[in-house]
């Protein structure tokens, strides 16, 4: 996928470059990187962002916490 002129010279239709980039996005590392770091970051924008997110990771937070004083026997801090 080199361009928008093909062998014999006539244009392709508009809108190759978009084809572009999303092929540079699906097939080389850097793209899938840059694709997984904006899901994550939008994940945790709406995780520290909403109200919902706060109560959802607040929860996780103290299961974990309790999971971990369970098996190491320390007492519960809450």
């Amino acid at each position: 996928m080199s361009g928008t002129i093909h062998k014999d010279g006539i244009p392709e239709r508009i809108g190759s470059g978009a084809r572009d980039v999303c092929d540079w996005f699906q097939f080389t590392a850097l793209g899938q990187l840059f694709c997984l770091a904006v899901f994550f970051y939008g994940l945790f924008a709406l995780i520290v962002l909403t109200e919902p997110g706060r109560k959802i990771a607040e929860y996780l937070i103290e299961l974990v916490v309790m999971i971990g004083c369970d098996l190491f026997g320390a007492p519960y801090p809450y």
